[in-house]
């Protein structure tokens, strides 16, 4: 199982959205069986302005999930992320490079 870690260029401390990207497998041994192994695990705080200007369905999904309720909101720190399972960390920074002119 690997650490939970704060990517090094996309953890903005003035951030708004805090994102975990969580990918897990399953090796060839382990076919018939429920065993997964997780390989990536990677916290990104990022800025909402950024985010909802390059992905309608980001400000679709920021716009539902602002209630005003006082409960701690998906996204709003580490202990409360979006997690985006599944998805390579590879993939997303390519996406945080784009809309970021890296």
């Amino acid at each position: 199982m690997s650490e939970l870690v704060r990517h090094p260029l996309y953890y903005f401390p003035n951030g708004m959205h805090v994102f975990r990207v969580r990918l897990h497998f399953r090796s060839r041994r382990d076919t018939f069986s429920q065993a997964f192994h997780q390989v990536e695990d990677t916290l990104y705080k990022l800025h909402s302005n950024i985010l909802t200007t390059h992905s309608a369905l980001l400000k679709d999904m920021f716009t539902v999930g602002n209630t005003g309720a006082s409960l701690p909101v998906e996204g709003k720190n580490d202990a409360h992320p979006i997690f985006l399972e599944g998805e390579q960390q590879a993939v997303f920074d390519l996406f945080l490079d784009h809309i970021h002119g890296q």
